[in-house]
């Protein structure tokens, strides 16, 4: 009986669209030709999909989130007001994210103004070049041994309950995860603007990665599994 209860669990993992490893990568980079990102993802064949759509341009509905596994997402260009409490509905429902550079202060709502959700409170914008500097261990590091010549991030502290995994040679944070393994930091700017070189697209995919492989069952379905068993 406890073998058949958990063929049911994936089953409804299955069900819910958590098992496919699709990616929406959510930009807010206006006329960007997203080359960078097409480079370092969509070869990338542990997922099922990549998508990319513009957030500054239109609100990104919570129905459209729930078909990834994943979302990750920063900006050049403002959201559309309203995003950030989308991605905070999607991580209520079992939904993972990456949220990078500007994008920590800049995507207002929940998912950056409640410690729950992202692991970084964010201050003012910098522009003065920094490398990777103490890292800790974590499999989000997995093959990462350089990252120089960030020059655009942002004054940040680590949340209470979140996971320091990476800090750069400011001593800022650079990449942290909150305390319910569903939101990554990453404190760099990502797109068509980057600056720095080094492992930074492996570890914007290791960030990735690792949340899809530890992808929690949304609340929906708890309450559809029978664990009386």
């Amino acid at each position: 009986m406890k073998n058949l209860a958990f063929i049911v669990l994936l089953l409804g993992l299955t069900a819910t669209g958590f098992a496919a490893n699709d990616l929406l990568v959510l930009h807010c980079e206006g006329t960007g030709t997203m080359n960078l990102f097409h480079d370092n993802f969509d070869t990338n064949a542990f997922y099922g999909s990549v998508d990319y759509v513009d957030g500054s341009t239109a609100l990104v509905p919570l129905t459209t989130l729930e078909s990834y596994t994943c979302v990750l997402t920063w900006n050049n260009y403002q959201y559309t007001a309203g995003q950030g409490d989308i991605l905070a509905d999607y991580v209520d429902g079992g939904g993972k994210v990456v949220i990078c550079g500007w994008a920590i202060t800049q995507c207002a709502g929940r998912i950056v103004d409640d410690a729950a959700y992202c692991p970084l409170a964010g201050g003012a914008n910098q522009s003065t070049p920094v490398n990777l500097g103490t890292t800790y261990t974590h499999d989000i590091l997995n093959g990462v041994t350089a990252i120089n010549g960030i020059g655009y991030w942002v004054d940040a502290s680590l949340e209470s309950g979140a996971t320091l995994i990476a800090e750069n040679s400011a001593s800022q944070p650079l990449v942290a995860i909150n305390e319910g393994t569903s939101v990554v930091a990453v404190n760099l700017v990502c797109g068509d603007y980057i600056s720095w070189s080094g492992d930074g697209w492996l570890l914007l995919n290791n960030a990735v990665e690792f949340l899809m492989n530890n992808v929690a069952l949304s609340r929906t379905s708890w309450g559809s599994i029978k664990t009386s068993f």
